[in-house]
């Protein structure tokens, strides 16, 4: 099953589209969180620090690059305590699209009734200045 959805994966990459997946799971937290929305881009090229979904034995795992030697690569969650192991080039799908800033991510759901609450404060002073 996962050889499937790696190879469909691959092809929608190699359409030229970007792929949109839920992350699932807390090993990369905080840089992302469980249920966060990413875009995944075709791996053309690799650099360290780059995150990286690929295919392991019985699941897709989105993953940042610690070290990079030819055609190998080690990967690990940023919330691991250690590396998950080398993996071959052609194990990698797609990497991950810039992600916006963590606080950002956040805040983007509290923004809505925190600026309704400023205005409802801005109109409060300008009401108590002008009577």
């Amino acid at each position: 099953m996962i050889g499937l959805l790696a190879g469909m994966a691959r092809e929608h990459l190699a359409s030229g589209r970007a792929l949109v997946i839920d992350v699932q799971g807390h090993s990369m937290w905080p840089f992302l969180r469980d249920r966060q929305r990413v875009r995944i881009l075709p791996a053309t090229t690799l650099a360290l620090g780059d995150v990286v979904l690929f295919e392991a034995p019985r699941r897709l795992v989105l993953h940042r690059v610690i070290g990079l030697a030819g055609d190998r690569l080690t990967t690990k969650g940023d919330a691991r305590p250690a590396p998950d192991g080398v993996i071959d080039r052609s194990q990698v799908i797609g990497r991950l699209d810039v992600v916006p800033c963590a606080l950002f991510a956040h805040a983007s759901r509290f923004a809505g009734p925190l600026t309704a609450a400023l205005l409802r404060r801005l109109r409060l002073t300008i009401d108590a200045l002008v009577s």
